[in-house]
């Protein structure tokens, strides 16, 4: 007989609203499957646990809502180990359930028995086990209280994965004649009304006076997802505050005037100058790419620095925070924007002295980036360029770690005018699920081209992303094959060492040919420029999925990269 209290996790999750799961097979987790199943959940099969679970990431990144996943006990769980960690710092909504055997098997030889109680306990929001008999009413509330506590976590503004073990007796498979199906009638779910964060208004008042008295303030803001209202509070706090907005492209805003994206590139000595120190830094958002942006944080601990997030202690690398702000940040940059509009013009020449500087330096290098391009020889930056060039509009733009995304940051102004939502594995920046995260981001988004910027080793180390029955047809995977891990050539620390070749970038001769092959997907190929020009077209319009695989040298890249940072750091271009 299946135990009735995962027909309590069936009814729970439609009254939730939880309508989308991402699973592995097994036996052990057999009554969750057909609990969900028959309950009319949608459950999408994936092969290899690791990749079911980035997949699961970015369906839910994409999409702003709670996605399931479930696994068999033992190893299997184990693998949901690295997409756990990526969503507990993206704080992506993902709700974990594994198959477990009850306690009295643990640790006594029995297969696929593993300490499962708390696997994922540091890097969740929310971890228990359930009950593992329901033949006392009690345990049931038991199991309903976990749940709703488990979904209140998942769901709060700074929540994130939740994980919920489910060990199970035999027998795993209802009987013939048993009726096996959620009771929908019975009410599981508690339902929660979570006000939004906002400040009284003495606390807001304090703010903004000291907000208007600070002719030189700046917003840094870090990789977010997706948000226009917090793009047009920001654009709104730019125009009327004279306030530049410092971050990269990963931040996904748009519009604001004052945007400074290429940091990286400005000349030595600016950021560090009298001249950039602001007397408010705003900050909002995540973590940055940017060397150069988290230096400037780090040497301006004088600085009155405010950091906006609706709960919870932000992280404080360089221990420089003066002030927390709980609120909503596009509520309160609202707020200040309205204030720096009706603020005595006191200040203002100072400020707009202040955007100048900060715009003035940003405006030197767009002017510079499009004169370097032709300069460029066959390398990965000169093919991330063509691509940012040809890429369509309106498109999701899913950047690989490591080298890719610092490519495409570098050269992110060659897009610009482009409508692209870029997503990003930068919670904990590994390369291990990249291609599995995008392909579930191309699920949540069947109307939108989804293009993946990677390099030969994220796409090696995920190809097992591909083995699966459901490709979806808009995905675009452009891989810059330079037979290794090239980012070690341009970390001064790794760059000199004679074991650099052997035992950092780990040399590779392989490519994605049999990869496609047994996904029957189309690939194409560039090993030059000319290559690069004809097939472009292609991949970009090909209507199913598609990866275009180009090969570079690693010693020409590393020249290359070297070359461009020199050259567009030239004073006056020259």
């Amino acid at each position: 007989m299946i135990p009735s209290h995962v027909l309590e996790l069936s009814a729970f999750c439609l009254q939730s609203g939880i309508d989308v799961f991402y699973a592995s097979p097994g036996s052990r987790s057999a009554p969750i499957l057909l609990a969900l199943k028959r309950a009319g959940i949608q459950i999408e099969m994936i092969a290899d646990e690791r990749s079911m679970a980035f997949r699961a990431l970015g369906y839910s990144l994409a999409r702003g809502k709670v996605v399931g996943i479930f696994c068999t006990s033992g190893t299997a769980v184990l693998n949901l180990g690295p997409a756990v960690a990526e969503a507990f710092y993206q704080q992506a909504k993902l709700f974990i359930l594994t198959a477990d055997r009850p306690a009295e098997f643990i640790d006594q030889h029995e297969g696929q028995s593993i300490r499962q109680t708390g696997i994922f306990s540091a890097h969740t929001v929310f971890s228990a086990s359930i009950p593992s008999t329901d033949q006392h009413p009690a345990a049931l509330i038991h199991t309903r209280r976990l749940l709703n506590q488990a979904l209140y976590a998942c769901l709060a503004p700074t929540g994130g994965p939740v994980h919920l073990n489910f060990p199970f007796r035999e027998p795993f498979y209802p009987e013939s004649s048993e009726e096996f199906k959620p009771v929908i009638s019975k009410k599981v779910a508690v339902n929660v009304i979570r006000p939004e964060a906002r400040l009284l208004r003495e606390e807001l008042s304090f703010l903004i006076e000291r907000w208007n008295a600070a002719p030189k303030r700046l917003l840094i803001a870090g990789q977010m997802q997706p948000d226009h209202a917090l793009s047009n509070a920001c654009k709104a706090l730019s125009e009327y505050a004279f306030c530049p907005v410092l971050g990269d492209a990963s931040h996904n805003l748009r519009g604001p005037h004052g945007l400074v994206l290429h940091s990286d590139h400005f000349q030595d000595g600016f950021l560090g100058s009298e001249k950039s120190k602001a007397d408010i830094i705003l900050s909002i958002g995540k973590g940055h790419v940017s060397k150069s942006l988290k230096k400037y944080l780090a040497e301006n601990p004088g600085t009155e620095h405010w950091h906006i997030q609706e709960e919870g202690y932000p992280a404080d690398a360089f221990g420089n925070l003066s002030r927390v702000v709980n609120a909503k940040p596009e509520w309160l940059i609202t707020k200040l924007a309205e204030a720096s509009c009706f603020s005595p013009v006191k200040n203002n020449s100072a400020s707009e002295s202040w955007f100048d500087h900060w715009i003035q330096a940003e405006a030197e290098i767009i002017s510079r980036l499009p004169k370097l391009i032709p300069e460029m020889q066959w390398s990965d930056l000169l093919v991330t360029a063509k691509f940012l060039q040809n890429i369509p509009n309106q498109s999701i733009l899913f950047l690989g770690n490591s080298m890719p995304i610092r490519y495409a940051l570098w050269l992110s102004e060659i897009s610009s005018g482009k409508q692209l939502d870029i997503y990003t594995n930068r919670g904990t920046s590994g390369i291990d699920g990249c291609l599995s995260t995008a392909i579930g981001i191309a699920d949540a988004n069947p109307e939108k081209k989804i293009f993946v910027l990677i390099g030969d080793m994220g796409f090696l180390y995920d190809r097992n992303a591909f083995w699966t029955n459901k490709i979806p047809g808009n995905l675009k995977v452009l891989v810059l094959n330079n037979g290794g891990g090239n980012i070690f050539r341009i970390l001064p620390s790794s760059s000199g060492l004679p074991e650099m070749a052997d035992y950092f970038e780990m040399n590779q001769a392989q490519s994605s040919e049999g990869t496609c092959l047994d996904a029957g997907i189309m690939r194409f190929t560039a090993k030059n420029e000319f290559d690069l020009e004809s097939v472009l077209p292609q991949f970009f319009n090909q209507i199913s999925t598609s990866v275009l695989e180009v090969f570079t040298d690693k010693e020409v890249n590393h020249s290359e990269i070297q070359k461009f940072r020199s050259r567009i750091r030239q004073v006056n271009g020259k």
